[in-house]
């Protein structure tokens, strides 16, 4: 569960410190618990609240007004305030983001690129996070994060934008994809066991999602943990660079139903001594070392020669996000068939 101090609060919604504790005390915006040292310790839900009553506040808004007002009712008057005044239709825009609409939606990454290209990451980091609140998840990837990161990839090609833009973008988004999986988890309800292992973990099995040791590209593992949440599936991210065996021993451990592992490069990759390690020399070191019934999803690049082998377990190669979006939707169906059947 994510927690804030008073110092990561002010850097998560941008508000200063002495301005949160007014707001706090004087117009009961949040009521944080205490550590055991006695500070101030804030949720995610008083996070997302302070970012938007000071969304409200600078449109005109008295804090005392909108102090005390419910997190749905909060969101719904910052979608308000900028549907009239004509500039982030997000919620629409995004939804249906063909023909003039595509337009709109256009503009809004327009508008991003511009934030970055001046290095006004603040203003980049509120616009993507009314575009997380106020759209789907699906909507969210395709529309807007993948096709920012197209764009500045392109300007960073051309020399338009720097490297420092681009790590910028990245180190933002990551943020907000981090945020967005918390909260699909944490506001998870009755979501079914997705297979019929048994699991001290109250929640039920969960997909582990990472990358082969050497592989130390995240982003894409990053969207597909969000996709698999937002699908009402329980993930454990457990990030890049995962060597065989220690992914192995956590899903024996863990009895995990499924294993995805990302890889969006071609070329070869190495671990930390220089060794090279192909796919397929990683993939037979983790079927060896697996001991529970559990499936070998590989996402994105797959190497000509990675699955010739007698594997003991079942490997399957899902090639884009895509694909792997119906995989876990079928999974879901087919899993709460299972549940109802077995009631």
């Amino acid at each position: 569960m994510a927690e804030y101090g008073v110092k990561a609060l002010a850097a998560y919604s941008g508000i200063n410190a002495h301005t949160l504790r007014i707001w706090e005390r004087r117009y009961g915006v949040a009521e944080p618990a205490r550590s055991a040292n006695g500070r101030r310790v804030y949720s995610q839900a008083d996070a997302e609240r302070f970012c938007l009553i000071a969304e409200l506040t600078t449109h005109g808004h008295a804090i005392s007004a909108v102090a005390k007002l419910a997190l749905p009712e909060l969101e719904k008057m910052v979608a308000l305030s900028f549907s009239r005044r004509g500039t982030l239709r997000t919620a629409k825009a995004i939804t249906t983001s063909e023909g003039g609409n595509a337009k709109v939606t256009a503009m809004l990454l327009d508008r991003m690129v511009a934030a970055l290209e001046a290095f006004q990451l603040r203003d980049l980091s509120s616009q993507l996070a009314l575009a997380r609140l106020h759209c789907s998840v699906a909507d969210f990837i395709y529309h807007i994060v993948l096709p920012l990161i197209g764009r500045i990839g392109t300007l960073v090609g051309e020399e338009v934008l720097s490297i420092a833009h681009e790590h910028a973008l990245s180190a933002i988004l990551k943020t907000h994809i981090y945020q967005a999986i918390y909260h699909l988890g944490s506001t998870r309800v009755g979501a079914p066991p997705i297979s019929d292992h048994e699991s001290s973990n109250k929640s039920g099995p969960q997909i582990i999602i990472t990358t082969q040791e050497g592989d130390h590209h995240e982003f894409g593992i990053l969207l597909a943990s969000l996709i698999a949440e937002s699908r009402g599936l329980a993930t454990l991210f457990f990030g890049c660079n995962m060597p065989a065996k220690s992914l192995a021993g956590a899903a024996n451990a863990l009895r995990s139903p499924i294993i995805l592992i990302g890889r969006t490069i071609k070329s070869p990759v190495s671990n930390s001594n220089g060794a090279v390690i192909s796919q397929k020399e990683y993939l037979k070191e983790l079927d060896q070392s697996l001991a529970v019934s559990t499936e070998i999803w590989i996402g994105g690049v797959i190497e000509q020669a990675a699955l010739k082998f007698r594997a003991r377990h079942k490997i399957t190669h899902v090639p884009s996000l895509q694909d792997l979006d119906k995989r876990f939707v079928a999974l879901m169906a087919k899993n709460y068939v299972t549940s109802e059947g077995g009631e």
